[in-house]
């Protein structure tokens, strides 16, 4: 599905996804079905964030993910930043009619669980 679509037509849509919610609002959406787009999306986000576990991260006091999982503060600082890419990501999939990504790769990649 993804590979029918030029390189070129992959940046632009990931540009404007990465738009901030206004700005996105008052331009015009991607002409992509849905079902692309959101495949495009979760490409793109897996590629960014592929080494995520392991990258300092500011709201971690750059501790990287899997630094801050060894202590329960820490613990409970990913999970709620976990928790929060979730919630943003509901509010864009609806915002951008689209279907919702999963950033269940990122508990994974971590061992832990969304509980």
């Amino acid at each position: 599905m993804l590979s029918e679509l030029g390189g070129v037509v992959i940046e632009t849509y990931w540009d404007w996804y990465n738009l901030p919610a206004d700005a996105a609002k008052k331009s015009t959406p991607p002409t992509l079905p849905p079902e692309q787009l959101t495949a495009l999306i979760e490409q793109k986000t897996h590629q960014l964030y592929a080494n995520w576990a392991d990258e300092p991260i500011p709201a971690l006091n750059d501790s990287t993910p899997r630094e801050a999982i060894t202590i329960p503060e820490g613990l409970a600082q990913v999970k709620f930043l976990l928790h929060t890419y979730a919630h943003n990501e509901a509010r864009l999939a609806i915002d951008q009619q689209r279907g919702e990504i999963s950033y269940d790769f990122l508990w994974h990649s971590l061992g832990i669980t969304p509980e």
